[in-house]
């Protein structure tokens, strides 16, 4: 006895009634499914829903969309670090849900994973301006990650995000201070309460995170050494400014290229409160605003606008092997 049948619904659309084994009471356990294109297609689509049934593969019919899917997965993941799952739900939530998180999980197709990617390039910006193909990748990862997960949890069947790759990025050349700028960016930053920072960072390219979390103890000024064994980050949900100690292994050392900038070193340590061994600067405005690293950042964008260049040494001057010549 044939365990499924295929019926017209439409011009190019057809309902396939398939056997999922037997119910509790014995009784055959029908299911049914639709699909769109010719009889072939359909039966094809038959063939591979009952090979599932018999693997014990075929997921559970549900009407979870895509949006209740990502929250309980977010909501309920242990894997994922913390920052790593702020940025996971920042996509989540402005990339991926507004555009298709009304579908039902298990119908999302291919072709609505391509139609949201040239969406997104379009106009899936905040404002509806476009958004950058680094960024759509991003948003698609974040997808097809959770989609990941639906399989191997037999929610889903595929991944239909491994089917459409995201929009292919052009890599750009890592825009580099040159020896002429530097002078200029540190005669602009005279005075400005960010001006040791920058010092530091031109002759060291630590990382921004790395840099807000030094504290005086990891000076050593005999040896112009600065000891990077920590990154300070700012989580939406938890507005806490310790520093998050980095792994043993991530511990390296800064070298400064002499005693002049042991000495620029030295004055960003004392003269900033914020990187002291005290606790974290809760009562000071100013510190606040340098800890965050999103301020820095665009504390920093100001001076360097009236430089009249763009580049951004807490980013870009890493690219540089040794400390800046000229600082």
């Amino acid at each position: 006895m044939s365990r499924g049948s295929i019926r017209r619904r439409g011009k190019r659309s057809w309902q396939i009634r398939f056997d999922d084994g037997v119910n509790a009471a014995g009784r055959r356990n029908a299911r049914w499914a639709t699909v769109k294109g010719t009889r072939q297609d359909a039966q094809k689509e038959l063939t591979r829903l009952l090979a599932a049934a018999d693997a014990g593969t075929l997921p559970e019919p549900s009407r979870a969309t895509v949006t209740e899917y990502l929250h309980a997965w977010l909501d309920n993941d242990i894997d994922l670090s913390p920052k790593t799952k702020e940025r996971y739900r920042e996509l989540a939530e402005n990339q991926i849900i507004p555009h298709i998180g009304k579908m039902v999980l298990q119908k999302l197709k291919p072709k609505q994973v391509g139609d949201w990617h040239k969406m997104l390039l379009k106009n899936g910006a905040k404002g509806g301006g476009a958004l950058s193909a680094r960024t759509v990748g991003h948003a698609h990862r974040v997808l097809h990650r959770a989609l990941e997960i639906a399989v191997e949890d037999q929610v889903l069947a595929r991944n239909v995000a491994s089917i459409k790759s995201p929009p292919t990025v052009t890599e750009e050349e890592v825009e580099i201070l040159t020896k002429e700028q530097i002078p200029v960016v540190i005669e602009k930053l005279a005075g400005h309460h960010l001006y040791d920072i920058v010092v530091v960072d031109l002759n060291t390219g630590l990382r921004r995170d790395e840099l807000l979390a030094l504290r005086l103890s990891d000076v050593d000024l005999d040896k112009a050494e600065l000891q990077v064994s920590r990154s300070h980050r700012r989580f939406a949900t938890q507005r806490r400014w310790g520093a998050t100690r980095a792994a043993p292994q991530g511990a390296r050392d800064a070298h400064g290229a002499g005693p002049r900038e042991a000495q620029c070193g030295h004055a960003a340590v004392r003269g900033a409160g914020w990187l002291t061994d005290a606790a974290a600067p809760s009562n000071n405005p100013l510190a606040r605003s340098l800890c965050e690293p999103g301020s820095s950042s665009r504390e920093f964008s100001r001076p360097a606008a009236h430089s009249c260049f763009h580049a951004h040494p807490q980013r870009r001057q890493r690219g540089q092997d040794q400390p800046a010549s000229g600082a």
